[in-house]
């Protein structure tokens, strides 16, 4: 404070949002933004400075808790062993996990922001795209198994979806899940 009394507010004429972060002796350690205004008063001549400060440490604080918990959400959901997908409302992939990726051998910039059907078996193609696209248009849950190619084979895979919707009621996607089954007639 010490500094934007002394040294920058004579410099310029305002100074907005100056962030402080100090340690009191009783109420502990506060964040306060400082916005300042120099003023001068022709008629005495006098330099004044009109200074406001709005303790922050309450949001500053609700901020890190939020940071905090989306951190905690993302590390769970990437290191999930079941693989788990996040398509937006223009059916693009926005979100694939690391078990996602591995599984597929690819990079999350190969499939962010693609199209969230996937390459799979010609001959389940048609009937996966249309599945998927009625349960888009529906907004409805699917659950729909296809062939994708991994190495030089073919794997069964089981993918879930349920409609995704903003706090305030918006659809705005699917989110899913896949995990590999074996072939109907394999022995278990």
């Amino acid at each position: 404070m010490k500094e934007l009394l002394e040294e920058i507010i004579p410099r310029t004429s305002q100074v907005t949002d100056y962030e402080v972060v100090h340690k009191f002796p009783r109420i502990g350690e506060k964040v306060m933004v400082l916005n300042a205004r120099r003023l001068v008063r022709k008629l005495h001549a006098e330099h004044l400075i009109l200074l406001a400060i709005e303790d922050i440490t309450e949001y500053r604080q609700a901020q890190k808790i939020i940071a905090d918990r989306e951190e905690w959400f993302r590390k769970m959901a990437d290191h999930s062993p079941m693989m788990i997908w996040v398509a937006n409302a223009d059916r693009k992939m926005e979100f694939v996990n690391e078990a996602w990726l591995e599984y597929r051998d690819v990079l999350r910039d190969e499939v962010i922001g693609k199209d969230w059907v996937e390459e799979m078996h010609a001959d389940d193609e048609k009937r996966v795209r249309k599945t998927l696209e009625s349960s888009f248009d529906k907004k409805k849950e699917f659950s729909i198994q296809y062939r994708i190619k991994k190495g030089q084979d073919y794997r069964l895979l089981l993918s879930k979806g349920k409609p995704n919707h903003s706090p305030d009621g918006r659809f705005i996607g699917f989110i899913g899940s896949c995990v590999e089954t074996p072939p109907p007639n394999a022995e278990g």
